[in-house]
């Protein structure tokens, strides 16, 4: 098993690899996101040929174990205050944390991944997963981005979407 590999043990590489396939076909249908497709996929190839780089100098130096990597990537992806293997570009005021340590901590988690200690259910209960916002790209509204949808142009909000049809 592969260093990351245990943080998406519910989404298998090929239902991953299916769904980004199925997603540039997409949008590689749409012309105007061509380029900027192209761009992002240059882009996330050279970041994720850079991990994986400093990722296996750290382990062959022996610097890093792969437990103690697994351990950093968890608590890492708290600091925003919900564990989804995704990092936020802000911390949550209401996430839960720790007791002991002060430190965001995943809920349902029995234990606090930095100190270790068990999590109380005063702590599991104040989680409030963050709201990600978007822009609309067609009326440029700020909205959560559970409430948008894909359309020609991009990500568009729900008054859009019903203008199109």
């Amino acid at each position: 098993m592969g260093t990351f590999d245990h943080m998406f043990a519910f989404y298998s590489d090929v239902d991953q690899q299916e769904d980004i396939d199925n997603l540039k076909s997409e949008m590689m249908a749409l012309p105007n996101l061509r380029p900027l497709l192209d761009r992002m996929n240059a882009r996330i190839g050279k970041l994720e040929l850079l991990n994986r780089t400093l990722t296996e100098l750290l382990l062959s130096k022996k610097i890093i174990t792969r437990d103690e990597l697994s351990v950093m990537m968890q608590q890492v992806d708290l600091l925003d205050g919900v564990e989804d293997g995704e990092i936020s570009s802000h911390l949550h005021a209401n996430a839960p944390t720790c007791d002991a340590c002060g430190r965001y901590v995943n809920p349902k988690r029995t234990d606090c991944v930095y100190c270790g200690v068990k999590i109380s259910m005063a702590a599991a209960k104040r989680r409030i997963k963050p709201v990600r916002n978007v822009d609309c790209t067609k009326c440029g509204a700020v909205v959560p981005e559970s409430t948008t949808y894909f359309g020609a142009g991009g990500v568009i909000c729900e008054t859009c979407f019903e203008d199109e049809d």
